[in-house]
């Protein structure tokens, strides 16, 4: 998952239309993020992909690992049951969605039609981009 212009775009909507703590929460993301995208251009989902998984564990598949490090290869894992290191290895979008956001995706599409932000993220959701 990559934090991009299209889910920058749906975290300050959601931010907009949220109040209290939720909406504090998610403006501290979305100006955080603003200055990292016209940088970077995006970057690996890890903080909120992990953060959902504290508010719902059925976010993610994790799997244990060891994690290597090789030079010229960068960082790896190989899977190593009893190692209690724990890795992500797949998630489920509708969960991630209702945990950060308390809705699915789907409520969000239809939510956010006119502005198409979350069209844009379930369309570029999965795919790789530059860290």
């Amino acid at each position: 998952v990559f934090y991009n212009d299209s889910l920058h775009d749906l975290f300050a909507a959601v931010a907009r239309k949220s109040s209290g703590k939720q909406q504090k929460a998610l403006q501290m993301i979305v100006d955080s993020m603003a200055t990292y995208l016209r940088k970077k251009g995006s970057k690996k989902f890890h903080d909120p992909l992990a953060f959902a998984l504290c508010l719902d564990e059925g976010v993610c598949e994790l799997k244990e690992v060891e994690t290597q490090w090789r030079r010229g290869e960068g960082w790896g894992s190989e899977l190593r049951p009893g190692s209690r290191t724990w890795i992500s290895t797949d998630f489920d979008r509708e969960r991630f969605s209702n945990a950060l956001f308390g809705t699915s995706s789907t409520e969000l599409r239809e939510g956010f039609r006119a502005g198409e932000e979350l069209a844009r993220y379930v369309a570029s959701a999965g795919s790789a981009g530059p860290e």
